[in-house]
């Protein structure tokens, strides 16, 4: 999720020049940012006061009325702490979660400013078990951050929670004491 960021920072660095800002960019050209990354669903751009600048989905461009204050969300603030955040996005009727990446950045001219993405993680993860059960010989599957089982080798498993069994309650207890997530 971190590289889609730094590729959305690149893509955008250059629309900013010559007195351009987030209010006078052309959104219709930024939602070109979606050509060729089908995982990234949004993006947006919020300032160092937690205001949005733009935010842009696959469906829509959001109008100035429709940006909102993010100074309270968790990204956020682990953006302002840490410089950038990664967080799991729980959607309803979905078993795997998206991601939102976060990170902030340096903008000629105009300052610091938070670029995040949400992106789809499902395509990387589809067959990832299975796949490493038949080339590696080995038994794995992949728990999300609620100890809900979102890859395994056998599908049957996919949306049983692990969350009560001892490894996972060790797993979370230890990034809850040290501050990381696994």
């Amino acid at each position: 999720p971190i590289n889609k960021l730094n590729e959305l920072a690149l893509f955008t660095l250059p629309k900013l020049k010559n007195n351009v800002t987030f209010d006078s960019v052309d959104l219709n050209d930024m939602a070109v940012f979606f050509e060729n990354r089908s995982d990234v669903k949004e993006f947006f751009v919020v300032d160092l006061l937690g205001f949005e600048k733009l935010r842009i989905s696959r469906e829509k461009i959001f109008n100035t009325d429709e940006l909102k204050d993010s100074s309270k969300e968790d990204y956020f603030i682990e953006v302002m702490s840490s410089g950038s955040s990664v967080r799991s996005v729980h959607l309803s009727g979905e078993i795997v979660p998206e991601m939102l990446a976060a990170k902030r950045f340096n903008v000629p001219e105009l300052g610091g400013f938070i670029f995040g993405a949400r992106i789809s993680i499902a395509d990387q993860l589809r067959n990832f078990s299975l796949n490493t059960k038949k080339e590696e010989r080995e038994l794995v599957y992949i728990v999300d951050d609620r100890g809900v089982i979102i890859n395994h080798h056998n599908n049957s498993f996919i949306g049983d929670s692990l969350s009560q069994e001892e490894l996972i309650k060790g797993v979370f207890g230890e990034s809850k004491n040290n501050g990381e997530i696994y």
